[in-house]
């Protein structure tokens, strides 16, 4: 019968454990001086040598002869417990084994002693999965247990345990395995097995396994049966794990960067079609993000990015046509797109909203043009064409919203003296005060700039900065609406002279006798970049 490459190659000794060497250390000096405590947990993600380490140690505090803290290997205890169905080393599984009943069996048998060992070592897996019935029952076993009565507790989920059950545990925290360590292992296990693989297969296998040898190993086991012997390629690999070929993903970027919807939203269909899992394309498209904008950012991208040479020179040549902040604004977007495609069962409908964000930001983006249209404006104002304001930021509390169509004052009538902004000079133009806030935003959050960019009304009302939303802008308002983003805006509107509470609203339906108004505003700015005024409501 074929043994899987993850058993075949689960670590004997503490010498085979990979990026632990924090814990290797600390037990192997415990096995060596004799200190060893009654209870220990161990935490960490999947895959990262926690059941192995356990099993070890348990050999290593019975072993009649140790090596520098290891287990032997050749001694009779060593010999015993190597066997799967010795009676000293109990492994439960606390998934399927966590009633109240169970832990009382449990606790009837650890007064038992060894058959033939020096401990009787319990390893509960998934300790996470107990009932609280039976974490109070297991309670006062794991905090006085016989002489002879070891337990390790192993979980992914620590923050699930009482703290009545942690505190009395030594804790050990496993880490992710770096990509580098476990492309090392894949490539003593591959040449083991007679099989060849590229180098920028093993990273791809690597950097899938998110920090697990388990996961790595089975990845390669699914790859050597796809290859059949022969080398494994990167295309090979992305086959297996479904995810998308060095090329397309470069291919996929480019058009984003490009602004060319079309072509990225047939590069999402023609994976889809082929079968490929949207939520591995989008954080395969994250990771490439996030190389090209380290490549940007730092000196030797080759000591940050886990490539090979090839493929970082690809990514030099890419960094050439962008900036980082479009691309950082990208990889912004694509990661809140990653979250909310987790709760959705139309991932790849997200996946294809987002492209159309990140290729069509809106139309509002040249302020000089808008600035020349604002201009045209105010001069058809000023000539009582219109009654409407554009972007009145500032009302009855700060300063008076314009009045049209009233009889013009008196030559002898004082004009009134326009109440001061606080901490700030009074700016008469609302729309340039609005759009000096959103310049500050822009240095601050791109991805949020992005989403304000069609926003042409804020205003003052009420005690508040009221940023209001077009209605088919509604999705723009929902992703803002963070207090994050909602901090970036009002430290954006302080600098510029604005300390009031910020809210995000929706503007309300235009009412029928403003449909000229609508259709002057449309002429000089475009639909959904200014709001109609009545009873200066």
């Amino acid at each position: 019968m074929y043994l899987a490459l993850y058993r075949k190659w689960r670590p004997n000794d503490f010498e085979n454990i990979i990026g632990q060497d924090h814990i290797v250390r600390a037990l192997r000096n415990q096995v060596k001086s004799g200190t060893v405590a009654h209870a220990y947990l161990f935490s960490g993600p999947r895959g990262t040598g926690k059941t192995s380490t356990a099993k070890i140690f348990a050999r290593a505090v019975n072993c009649l002869n140790p090596s520098d803290g290891n287990p032997c290997g050749v001694c009779r205890s060593c010999e015993a417990l190597a066997e799967e169905n010795n009676l000293d080393i109990i492994e439960i599984d606390a998934a399927s084994n966590n009633s109240v009943d169970e832990i009382r069996d449990l606790r009837e048998n650890v007064k038992y002693p060894p058959i033939m060992s020096k401990y009787k070592v319990y390893i509960v897996d998934e300790i996470h999965m107990l009932s609280s019935g039976a974490f109070n029952a297991f309670l006062k076993t794991l905090e006085e247990p016989p002489q002879h009565a070891i337990f390790i507790l192993a979980t992914t989920e620590q923050h699930k345990l009482p703290a009545t059950i942690v505190s009395r545990c030594q804790r050990y925290d496993f880490r992710q395995i770096s990509t580098e360590a476990i492309a090392n292992r894949l490539k003593k296990v591959l040449a083991d097995a007679d099989a060849s693989i590229t180098d920028d297969a093993v990273l791809l296998i690597a950097r899938s396994a998110e920090g697990g040898m388990r996961d790595a190993l089975s990845i390669a086991d699914m790859c050597l049966a796809y290859c059949g012997g022969g080398t494994i390629g990167y295309d090979d690999v992305a086959r297996v794990i479904g995810s998308a070929d060095k090329s397309t993903l470069y291919a996929f970027v480019d058009a984003l960067i490009d602004k060319n919807s079309a072509s990225a939203l047939e590069i999402i269909n023609r994976l889809s079609t082929a079968g490929a899992d949207i939520s591995i394309l989008v954080r395969d498209i994250i990771d490439h993000l996030r190389n090209l904008v380290v490549y940007m950012s730092v000196k030797a991208p080759d000591a940050v990015i886990d490539e090979g040479k090839e493929a970082i020179a690809r990514y030099g040549v890419q960094a050439g046509r962008a900036a980082a902040g479009d691309v950082l604004a990208m990889l912004e977007m694509l990661a809140e797109t990653e979250y909310r495609m987790k709760w959705s069962q139309r991932p790849k409908t997200f996946l294809e909203a987002a492209v159309m964000r990140i290729c069509n930001p809106g139309r509002a983006a040249n302020i000089e043009e808008l600035a020349a249209r604002l201009e045209v404006l105010e001069k058809r104002i000023a000539q009582k064409e219109v009654e409407f304001s554009l972007v009145d930021v500032v009302e009855q509390e700060i300063i008076p919203p314009p009045v049209f169509n009233q009889a013009p004052k008196t030559i002898d009538e004082p004009k009134a003296e326009p109440t001061q902004v606080r901490h700030a000079e009074t700016k008469t133009d609302s729309h340039a005060l609005w759009n000096q806030i959103k310049s500050k935003i822009k240095k601050k959050n791109t991805l949020l700039y992005m989403l304000l960019q069609d926003v042409a009304d804020a205003v003052i009302k009420n005690g508040k900065l009221e940023v209001r939303f077009p209605k088919q802008l509604k999705t723009n308002l929902e992703l803002a609406n963070t207090p994050e983003r909602l901090s970036v805006i009002s430290e954006a509107a302080k600098e510029a002279g604005i300390e009031y509470p910020v809210v995000l609203t929706l503007m309300e339906d235009l009412k029928p006798d403003a449909q000229e108004q609508i259709r002057i505003a449309n002429e000089l700015f475009g639909e959904g970049n200014f709001i109609i005024k009545d009873g200066g409501n």
